[in-house]
C-alpha cells in the first residue's frame, strides 16, 4: 500500500516535502514549527545548494548517504540534520495499521 503519515501530525510533518523542488515554499512550516532545531540562514542557503547540484532529484536516503560518502556532513549540517528527521520519523502504511489493528 502507499506509505502515508498516520495521525493528526501530518501538517506538522509537511517539511517533508522540502526535499521535492516544487515544493520549496513549506520551509516556512519547517522554521515555524521547528525553528529552535535549525539555523534558518544556512538551513534555506544548503537547501538552494541541494536544488542547484547533483544532490536534486535524489531520494532523502540516497542524499543522506551522498553527504555522508563525499564527507560533507559538517558543510551540509543542516541539510544532514533534515534528513535524519525525515529518516527517524516513523511512517506506516494503512496494511500495517490493518495489521496491528487484526493483533489487538
Amino acid at each position: 500500500g502507499k506509505e502515508t503519515i498516520s495521525g493528526g501530525i501530518g501538517n506538522q510533518l509537511t517539511f517533508f516535502t522540502l526535499i521535492d523542488l516544487r515544493l520549496f515554499e513549506v520551509f516556512h512550516i519547517l522554521i515555524m514549527k521547528y525553528g529552535k532545531y535549525f539555523n534558518v540562514v544556512k538551513s534555506k542557503n544548503e537547501l538552494y545548494v541541494y536544488y542547484s547540484s547533483e544532490f536534486a532529484g535524489l531520494a532523502t536516503l540516497q542524499l543522506n548517504m551522498k553527504i555522508h560518502t563525499l564527507g560533507l556532513t559538517s558543510a551540509l549540517l543542516e541539510m544532514t540534520k533534515l534528513c535524519f528527521w525525515i529518516l527517524t520519523i516513523p511512517v506506516t502504511s494503512a496494511s500495517a495499521e490493518r495489521s496491528f489493528s487484526a493483533i489487538k
